[in-house]
C-alpha cells in the first residue's frame, strides 16, 4: 500500500513538472497577438488582412506568405499569392505590423487563402500563426 501511495506521488511530480515545462516553452514566443480575416469586396476582390504584435521588438515582423488557391471541381488549385519580400507583407525593428493586401479574383469563384503571420528576433528566433480561410469572390 505505502509502495502505491509512492508511486501515486511520483507520477504526479513528473505530470507537474512536465505541466510548468511547457507553459515555460509557451511564454518565450515572439507573437503576443495577430489577427486575420479575408473578405470579399466589390470588383472581385479579396481583401486579406492581417495584423501581428510582438512581446519585444522584432527584426522583421508582418506577413511571411498569403497563398490563394481557387475550387477547380472538387480540388483546389493554387493561383497566386504573396511572399514575405511583397511590398506591404513586413516591417522591420518594429513591435507590430498590420496591412491588407488584395488579390483580384473572380466573380463568384470559391477561394482558400492560407495567411501566415510571423515575428523575427535579433537572433534569427522566429514564430509564426496560419489560419485558411474560405470565400466566394463577390
Amino acid at each position: 500500500m505505502k509502495r502505491a501511495s509512492v508511486l501515486a506521488m511520483v507520477c504526479l511530480l513528473a505530470l507537474s513538472l512536465t505541466i510548468s515545462v511547457y507553459a515555460i516553452a509557451d511564454v518565450s514566443d515572439q507573437i503576443s497577438g495577430y489577427a486575420m480575416s479575408v473578405t470579399p469586396t466589390s470588383g472581385s476582390r479579396l481583401a486579406i488582412q492581417f495584423s501581428v504584435t510582438a512581446s519585444y521588438q522584432m527584426a522583421v515582423i508582418g506577413g511571411k506568405t498569403i497563398a490563394v488557391y481557387e475550387k477547380s471541381g472538387s480540388s483546389w488549385t493554387y493561383v497566386g499569392g504573396f511572399a514575405q519580400s511583397s511590398t506591404g507583407m513586413t516591417r522591420t525593428n518594429a513591435f507590430n505590423y498590420g496591412n491588407t493586401i488584395y488579390y483580384n479574383g473572380q466573380s463568384g469563384k470559391e477561394y482558400k487563402v492560407s495567411v501566415e503571420v510571423f515575428a523575427e528576433d535579433s537572433t534569427g528566433a522566429s514564430d509564426a500563426r496560419t489560419q485558411v480561410f474560405y470565400v466566394t469572390a463577390s
